[in-house]
């Protein structure tokens, strides 16, 4: 990073005088890099040289890598260089208004955090400097550079928060979808063993009723879905979005033919739909899969709703769909696997948590006849 020097060739880091000696390489240990306080990289755009070396000098103490400008030109040519996580500006700069430098960061250089640095603290400065997104406004001189030095460490660690959620979802979303592929594959491998008149269903053109189950189909899911996201995030609520997955219905199909999968399909969708709530929803998306939506409904409730729909599943008796009397041995249950995902404990991007919700499922699958919730440890890096 760029830093003031006597010589303004040199291409190496600054260390002001006054700053610590590293620590011993015996001392850096995971325990350590715990304790070790939030660091990072900070711009100060400071026409005047003495404050500029103080705060150089503090902030190095503290940890950060400094770069120093005195005009905003000088400023924007080193941001465009350098990774920086903090602005520490004059709301006055020789060469243009820090107002200025302050839309120009925001607009081009997102997750930067802003200090601005003023001498005259009147409302309309604190109210334009907020207006436009600096994260707070300091008064020169400082009465108290500790108190300068926590605004700092708030601020980026407000900075590598927004980072690390930015690559959580960016990872999540790349992540999943290879995952998500292979499942679709299967599915649609077993489908293929399924009556082809079932297979040929353009659920596209239908009115968003599943004629086998009378559940709302995969359109009108994803329709309620998007619905009841934007609803959620909008006003701040939790939604618990569920995918369900029949374990067996496969082997149901291969050993008793499709008319008995048909009314072991009717009899879960009867279940599924009578054991939630009249706000819930409940849709057969296809084959032996199915979505649930739980307004208002935080993930660990809807691990304990879903936790009795599998339990009081897995001690029903589908044998009456074999439509004739059936002896002992010819009695059968089944089962389903459950991945749930929740908003916005999980994520606040819609699409990825479906996403989400898809991974669970996935290792719900691996085990069978459970509920998984996400985790982000189930993604890979």
């Amino acid at each position: 990073m760029a830093s003031r020097s006597d010589d303004p060739g040199s291409k190496s880091k600054h260390v002001p005088r006054g700053a610590p000696e590293p620590e011993p390489k015996a001392l850096a240990g995971v325990y350590n890099l715990w304790l070790r306080p939030t660091t990072g990289r900070v711009l100060v755009v400071e026409s005047d040289p003495d404050i500029a070396r103080m705060l150089e000098v503090r902030l190095a103490r503290e940890g950060h890598e400094v770069a120093l400008a005195e005009t905003g030109a000088e400023a924007s040519r080193i941001m465009e260089r350098d990774p920086i996580d903090i602005v520490m500006m004059e709301r006055q700069l020789p060469d243009m208004s820090g107002m200025q430098l302050l839309g120009h960061i925001k607009e081009h250089h997102r997750p930067v955090e802003v200090l601005m640095l003023t001498v005259d603290p009147t409302i309309d400065a604190i109210t334009d400097a907020l207006e436009l997104g600096a994260f707070d406004l300091l008064i020169k001189p400082f009465s108290n550079l500790k108190l300068v030095m926590l605004k700092v460490k708030t601020a980026i660690s407000k900075v590598r928060a927004e980072r690390d959620r930015d690559e959580l979802a960016r990872m999540l979303h790349a992540q999943t979808q290879d995952l998500v592929l292979r499942e679709k594959e299967a599915e649609q491998k077993m489908e293929m063993d399924i009556d082809e008149s079932l297979n040929n269903i353009d659920f596209d053109s239908m009115s968003g009723v599943d004629p086998l189950t009378g559940l709302p189909n995969r359109r009108s899911a994803e329709d309620r879905f998007r619905k009841e996201a934007a609803r959620a995030l909008r006003y701040d609520r939790p939604l618990c979005v569920a995918l369900a997955s029949i374990d067996n219905l496969e082997h149901v199909i291969e050993k008793h033919g499709i008319d008995v999968a048909d009314g072991v399909l009717r009899g879960i969708s009867s279940m599924f739909s009578g054991m939630v709530r009249d706000v819930d929803f409940v849709a057969r998306r296809q084959g032996g899969e199915f979505m649930f939506l739980f307004p208002e409904t935080p993930k660990d409730a809807g691990f304990v709703v879903l936790e009795r729909i599998r339990h009081a599943l897995d001690q029903t008796s589908f044998s009456e769909t074999l439509g004739q009397a059936s002896s002992e041995e010819e009695k059968f249950h089944t089962s389903a696997s459950f991945g749930i995902a929740a908003l916005p404990t999980d994520t606040m991007n819609i699409d990825l948590l479906r996403d989400a919700a898809e991974a669970a499922l996935a290792r719900a699958r691996s085990t069978g006849n459970s509920v998984v919730l996400f985790e982000p440890s189930m993604v890979q890096r």
